[in-house]
């Protein structure tokens, strides 16, 4: 399929890897997005984030892919162009994103709005960080954003007063500033929906925040008065602690909560490290493998207690983790095994389930995106 001389489908790959597209004139892909929004018109599509270099200036351009409802087939639903580097994603509603780019400021996109208006405003640049933006999460159920740059802060900001036309002093709830560190990730704690009080099954109130000198803190986001106040973690084992060393000296690139067992948190360092702790006791990890021999670029775990990893040694692997009864990782040295592998032909830049952990998206410098089927 080719849709202005843009994107293209591939043939078959392997006996996993069905289907895998091709972004042309040498873009790069950079971030994936898949919509969880679920019984909506953009129930099965994907956010792409491209780059290119031209002229020794990086350009990025926004990819909206949509599945063809009879064929299954992707094509290019919708695109924008931007002047800079898009370096992260988060679906805000069903049709809303916001981007994350290289020169720390938000772009805000409202799909339907800008197809039937053509709005450019929506586009302008929201300033929010003085460095590259390394991460964004969304806390859904208290409505806020995180914000993590490479200028050592975090911001908070509230979702229900962003858009184009807000400046930061409008939005911002509170920020984090550090300037000897920077942060490369923040990931709010999901809900737990298993447990048994309803008022603390809807709260997530942890924000986890990877940083180059190879630490991960950890912060509790409050309501009180209707203000947000960021609190150091502490817990009744170590109350203290509200942060762990991790082993290399190679920094924290990725974050990804167990999102069965929200007490687990797993890492991915600077030289292929995977280090998952127990936040119940942040004394030492409950397990560290090398899964790569380069930056671990993202992590995400899936709801059968497997861990996803990609670097920039080109590899994808999947782990399964071995959990015991009381859902927590057998303390042995068989506490986990690699279950599949799959060599790009460059460095992995994300991935991302897809279809209820059925299909793992891929995808890489080279501009390929990859469908695996898990259940293949």
């Amino acid at each position: 399929m080719n849709v202005d001389n843009e994107f293209v489908e591939n043939g078959e790959i392997n006996e996993k890897i069905k289907i895998s597209y091709k972004f042309l004139n040498d873009w790069s892909i950079n971030v994936i997005k898949p919509s969880n929004y679920k019984d909506n018109y953009f129930e099965n599509s994907i956010a792409v984030g491209c780059n290119h270099l031209t002229h020794n200036v990086w350009n990025g351009k926004f990819f909206l892919l949509k599945e063809d409802e009879e064929t299954s087939k992707l094509s290019i639903f919708y695109s924008e162009n931007m002047d800079v580097t898009i370096s992260k994603m988060k679906w805000l509603t069903f049709d809303k994103i916001i981007c994350g780019t290289d020169d720390g400021n938000l772009r805000y996109l409202d799909i339907v709005r800008n197809i039937d208006e053509r709005n450019d405003d929506m586009l302008e640049p929201i300033g929010v960080t003085d460095g590259p933006i390394t991460d964004l999460d969304l806390n859904i159920n208290r409505k806020v954003l995180s914000v993590s740059s490479l200028d050592g802060t975090v911001r908070i900001i509230d979702i229900n007063q962003l858009s184009s036309k807000t400046m930061i002093n409008s939005f911002e709830i509170y920020s984090i500033s550090n300037k000897e560190r920077e942060m490369h990730a923040c990931k709010f704690q999901p809900i737990d929906f298993d447990n048994e009080n309803e008022n603390e099954a809807n709260k997530s109130d942890l924000l986890a925040i990877g940083c180059d000198d190879s630490q991960i803190l950890f912060y509790d986001l409050r309501n009180n008065n209707d203000s947000y106040v960021l609190n150091k973690f502490v817990n009744d084992n170590h109350p203290d602690r509200h942060k762990v060393q991790i082993r290399s000296n190679s920094g924290v690139h990725s974050l990804s909560w167990n999102k069965s067992n929200n007490n687990l948190i797993a890492s991915g360092d600077g030289i292929g490290f995977i280090n998952i702790y127990d936040i119940r006791n942040l004394s030492q990890s409950l397990s560290s493998f090398r899964a790569h021999h380069s930056i671990i670029t993202s992590l995400d775990f899936s709801d059968d207690d497997s861990v996803v990893s990609s670097g920039t040694d080109q590899f994808l692997h999947i782990h399964h983790l071995n959990l015991n009864n009381n859902n927590n990782i057998n303390n042995d040295n068989d506490n986990y095994e690699n279950k599949y592998s799959f060599n790009h032909n460059d460095s992995v830049t994300d991935s991302s389930y897809y279809k209820k952990n059925s299909i793992l998206l891929s995808s890489s410098m080279d501009g390929l995106l990859y469908f695996h089927d898990l259940n293949n």
